[in-house]
């Protein structure tokens, strides 16, 4: 989860007032920032390689759901019948 810093939290009209400003300090900090309105949270501005990085930590997730269906649906193929095919395959 990430944890937003008191200094990484701005309101709505302060990200439209300062947008290059907070787009700046977002790519020199590489932190993210957190949008409130009307003191709710409501937005998060992601630096780039993190951002990066969550999407492939959800395609990872996504993987192993999708696994997890397969195992549960009964697709899967044993160890022996993957080497038998190898063998087959690499003959």
């Amino acid at each position: 989860m990430i944890e937003f810093q008191k200094k990484d939290i701005h309101s709505i009209s302060d990200l439209w007032k300062n947008t290059h400003k907070l787009i700046n300090k977002v790519k020199n900090t590489k932190r993210p920032i957190l949008i409130t309105k009307n003191g709710k949270r409501t937005a998060a501005i992601l630096p780039l390689n993190l951002y990066k990085e969550l999407q492939e930590e959800i395609e990872l997730f996504k993987g192993i759901i999708k696994s997890q269906k397969d195992i549960k649906e009964g697709r899967v193929v044993s160890n022996e019948d993957v080497l038998k095919m190898l063998e087959k395959y690499y003959k």
